[in-house]
């Protein structure tokens, strides 16, 4: 957003992050949600924020507020992706960038869904931390061509679904890592690549890009994007997902270092604010 890479352009400045305690359901309740941030609507780089009660859901109980913060975008992100893959017992998923904001999201909502899930990594670091959150194999993009772990992993078969985190030339690792008939879901397509594979293999791809209810005012849409971050909320509440959380939270004054983390992708899990003034 802010370089102006969305077709659809906010005036700078704005407060482009999502998540946070404000309005809610009923006065005094501890709430969640990605309510802005685009078109004019607030966002929640600020103390206080409007948000429409229907993109809202009870933050869950026990965890603080820098941790139920980190939910709500790569949740409702992970959340569509593997809904339009229809994802389900029994089918191998690779995710790239397992242990990066969304990838780790949608690592562990695939395993709550009953897949067998890879993921790729760089560091032994984020292997361990991947394996913690329930992967069942981890491959080592940069010394691991697609062939060998495809043949590592399932066989030579492909994967039924590959969950692309990561875009650019990374697309077309995607269409080669899938199955025959298989479904690719990308968060990050802006990008040019040969889509002929779609057609030799028979791939399903899914563009997700979770703010396009926000963006062209899709109220319905924007309601079920809430309804499902309450089902998130109610997982982590119950321990069956663990928000992964980059080790060094920021206070506000420091969001634009914050940025240029995110930007440097050295980032593990999601970056976070707090100590709003």
């Amino acid at each position: 957003i802010h370089h102006h890479v969305f077709r659809q352009r906010s005036r700078i400045p704005f407060h482009p992050a999502a998540a946070g305690e404000g309005a809610g359901l009923k006065e005094g309740d501890r709430v969640i949600a990605c309510g802005g941030g685009v078109k004019g609507y607030p966002g929640a780089l600020a103390e206080y924020m409007v948000v429409d009660a229907s993109v809202c859901a009870p933050a869950p109980e026990g965890l603080p507020w820098e941790t139920a913060a980190s939910l709500p975008l790569v949740g409702i992100t992970a959340d569509e992706g593997l809904c339009r893959a229809h994802v389900r017992t029994g089918q191998r998923v690779l995710v790239h960038a397992g242990t990066g904001g969304v990838g780790q999201m949608a690592l562990q909502l695939a395993k709550q869904r009953g897949a067998e899930v890879w993921v790729t990594v760089s560091t032994p670091e984020k292997a361990e931390t991947a394996r913690r959150l329930g992967a069942d194999g981890v491959i080592f993009y940069r010394d691991q061509a697609v062939p060998d772990y495809v043949r590592e992993a399932t066989a030579g078969e492909g994967f039924d679904v590959v969950f692309d985190t990561v875009g650019g030339d990374n697309v077309a690792k995607c269409f080669e890592a899938v199955a025959v008939s298989g479904t690719v879901v990308s968060i990050s397509t802006r990008t040019t690549a040969d889509l002929s594979p779609l057609h030799a293999k028979g791939i399903s791809l899914h563009v997700v890009f979770m703010i396009i209810p926000l963006l062209y005012n899709k109220p319905m849409e924007r309601a079920a994007q809430g309804r499902a971050l309450s089902r998130i909320s109610h997982l982590a509440e119950t321990v069956r997902i663990t928000p992964l959380l980059h080790k060094q939270v920021f206070p506000f004054e420091q969001a634009g270092a914050a940025h240029e983390l995110l930007e440097s992708g050295q980032a593990l899990g999601k970056v976070t604010l707090t100590g709003f003034a």
